[in-house]
């Protein structure tokens, strides 16, 4: 590799070690970015970091983003070159910084991991409703499972909510929007053992709230 491409990439990650103190795990990051960037320039023969242009480091992200890396890889990547193009024109080894006008791509949003059909069948299979806290957890289980309610909007549950004849449930969710959720003959089963037992306890009678906490039971 030329001196004249390898030389200012020592200079810098000299400059994070001794100079700024950075880590050791955070200067080996930025030698590992900027020596991907050194192999693209020196295919394309750019001569030194003071002709590399916007255009031609677009290039080098898109080459990325095929060779599969995360939009966030290719922006902690971009965040490197941005600082040592800072570096090369603060002791004026370069005049302006290509990476300021390039943007990474945008990463994927990961759906949240859910538990399939036979994970969720087996695991209520195996809550048996012979106490109190076991019979509140399965309620919990069946209706989380059978209605799609959020977390928050299943604790916030009060008696009046649940419609046992229709098998729907009335929910105040996000920016106080009011909508209806219908639940299954396996949770409204699940609820009513879960209210027999809730009524043996007397000083549980005048909550509100469907399903009280652990501290409660």
């Amino acid at each position: 590799m030329r001196n004249e491409i390898i030389n200012p990439i020592d200079d810098f990650l000299d400059n994070l070690s001794l100079q700024r103190r950075l880590s050791e795990h955070t200067v080996s990051n930025y030698r590992r970015d900027l020596l991907q960037l050194a192999e693209y320039v020196e295919q394309q023969n750019i001569s030194d970091w003071t002709v590399l242009k916007s255009s031609q480091l677009r290039q080098f992200i898109a080459f990325l983003h095929r060779k599969g890396l995360s939009g966030r890889t290719i922006q902690r990547m971009l965040s490197s070159i941005r600082s040592f193009y800072q570096f090369l024109i603060k002791f004026g080894l370069a005049e302006s910084n290509p990476a300021k006008a390039v943007q990474a791509p945008k990463s994927e949003k990961r759906l949240p991991s859910t538990l399939d059909v036979d994970q969720m069948s087996a695991l209520l299979d195996n809550t048996r409703p012979d106490t109190f806290v076991a019979a509140r957890d399965r309620a919990i289980m069946e209706l989380f499972y059978s209605s799609g309610l959020r977390l928050a909007e299943l604790a916030a549950l009060e008696l009046r909510d649940i419609d046992f004849g229709d098998h729907l449930v009335h929910v105040t969710g996000k920016g106080n929007k009011d909508r209806v959720c219908p639940f299954g003959g396996k949770a409204l089963a699940a609820l009513k053992d879960w209210l027999d037992k809730r009524d043996q306890l007397g000083f549980l009678t005048s909550q509100p709230y469907l399903l009280p906490n652990k501290d409660d039971v």
